[in-house]
């Protein structure tokens, strides 16, 4: 079992139905994070109990539990969390997703030899929870025009302009869009 050194960040907000089959999907794979850092936005339920058990199961990953007093939202939520990550490489997970296969090690070994120091952003594949199919989650190019109708009220008034409909909406793509690495 090798240990990465790659810091997962979780944040959590009423997701402890998910929570534990990502994280124990985590624990499935063959190369393990250094450290997972979940930090929950003020959920009801705290998911304190589910990462206390995947820790005793998983004792060579560190976990580092975060929990705010109110909910900060999903973008300040990372940043405290990226904050405490004792690692240079750092990975975001939402607590719907199941990390499949060799995932993480394939993402960890592009990331260590790669030329990309800075940033990568990197987006999986949406699937329906019984793995049946691929969910589309390409969208319109948020042009300004789209964005106009999008958060005006132009879109009541006009609509049956192009431009007011689709945007944001998985089912105005009819194609399949390769993406590259660069």
């Amino acid at each position: 079992m090798e240990i990465a050194n790659l810091s997962i960040i979780i944040v959590t907000y009423k997701s402890n139905f998910f929570l534990e089959d990502c994280l124990n999907s985590i624990g499935k794979q063959k190369i393990f994070p250094d450290e997972i850092i979940i930090h929950d936005n003020n959920s009801p339920i705290s998911p304190k109990t589910i990462v206390d058990k995947f820790s005793k199961d998983n004792p060579l990953i560190r976990i580092n539990f975060l929990s705010s007093k109110k909910n900060v939202g999903f973008a300040t939520g990372v940043n405290y969390a990226v904050k405490k990550a004792r690692n240079p490489t750092i990975m975001l997970l939402n607590p719907d997703l199941i990390v499949e296969g060799d995932a993480i090690d394939k993402l960890y070994q592009f990331f260590k030899n790669s030329n990309y120091k800075r940033a990568v952003i990197v987006g999986g594949r949406s699937m329906s929870w019984d793995g049946s199919k691929v969910i589309d989650t390409v969208v319109k190019e948020p042009k300004f025009i789209n964005i106009l109708f999008e958060f005006t009220s132009l879109k009541k008034i006009f609509p049956d302009i192009i431009y007011s409909k689709g945007f944001w909406d998985r089912a105005a793509i009819k194609t399949k869009k390769e993406i590259d690495v660069y």
